[in-house]
């Protein structure tokens, strides 16, 4: 019990004061220094910011240079350009409209996920290919990585390169959300993707559903942009998502199946699809030949 005279605001708890703190716009927690002694510098030492902040680019980039011991950043923004310096860094996750990222000073960053909005589709420009590739040469220890098709289509704005100029021999697991089999740009970038990154472990692809004449019915996916002599002696697990069946699609799992001697399971998630299709698509996957004796195919929907 506290009698009147007692200085309450001095001995609130550390993590309520957190609380307090975190639940008020940055202005008002700077001032309340004003409070007590206690209080004084408690808005410095809050764990949690960076919620509808309006801040400039080169701001925003000078903050993240000025936390050294930052170990995770995630960002739901709009801007046009962001460098990420953080030589703590171990996963960074960007989320809204950028025109382009870079990384520097990040040797110890392993997990990378980059999903760009619908109006970053349009700004990839010629000139701008080079950057988004770039973007993952800067992390060559990166061990997991998560992109969408936006930024798929960055890479491919200028034509896709057979491999990336640095092979990502950490890389293990990779996440491409909305991929279309209907577009043969995006399906080049995650072959290159594929052949760039040696040892990954498990691949996971949301499909997007769309037209399919840009690639012919009838192709083969071995003899597509140099993956003859493709090995994934490494793959162990494939999750594919929102699988519709189109003729793109099963030739690029029947790809990976005769490419992964280690594979264990493959999780085929299908869309909505009527009952015949839905056992066509299987009796076709069941069918195909595996590198691996061991690998069993799940269905899921």
């Amino acid at each position: 019990m506290c009698d009147s005279t007692s200085d309450i605001i001095s001995h609130v708890p550390g993590n309520i004061l957190d609380k307090i703190l975190m639940c008020l716009p940055l202005q008002d927690a700077v001032r309340t220094s004003i409070l007590s002694r206690k209080w004084r510098y408690a808005w410095v030492k809050l764990p949690q910011l960076l919620y509808d902040v309006v801040i400039a680019d080169d701001v925003l980039s000078s903050l993240i240079s000025n936390c050294p011991l930052l170990e995770d950043l995630t960002l739901h923004t709009s801007l046009r350009s962001l460098e990420v310096v953080g030589p703590n860094l171990k996963f960074v996750c960007c989320v809204g409209h950028f025109r382009s990222i870079c990384f520097k000073n990040t040797s110890r960053l392993t997990n990378v996920g980059i999903y760009l909005d619908a109006l970053s589709k349009d700004i990839f420009r010629k000139q701008e290919r080079s950057s988004s590739v770039m973007l993952l040469e800067s992390v060559p220890g990166i061990e997991s990585l998560g992109l969408d098709f936006c930024y798929v289509k960055g890479i491919a704005a200028s034509g896709v390169p057979t491999r990336l100029p640095t092979t990502l021999n950490n890389l293990k697991d990779i996440k491409l959300y909305y991929i279309c089999f209907g577009e043969r740009d995006e399906v080049s970038v995650l072959l290159c993707l594929i052949r760039s990154s040696p040892n990954l472990e498990k691949i996971t692809i949301e499909a997007f559903p769309g037209a399919t004449s840009a690639i012919p019915i009838d192709l083969d996916f071995s003899e597509v942009h140099g993956c003859l002599d493709v090995s994934l002696n490494q793959l162990r697990k494939v999750d594919m998502e929102n699988v519709s069946g189109t003729k793109p699609e099963l030739e690029f799992i029947k790809f990976l199946l005769a490419k992964s001697p280690m594979l264990d399971t493959m999780l085929i998630k299908l869309k909505s699809v009527s009952v015949a299709d839905e056992l066509r698509i299987v009796k076709e996957l069941t069918r195909l030949r595996r590198a691996s004796p061991q690998a069993e195919m799940n269905f899921g929907s």
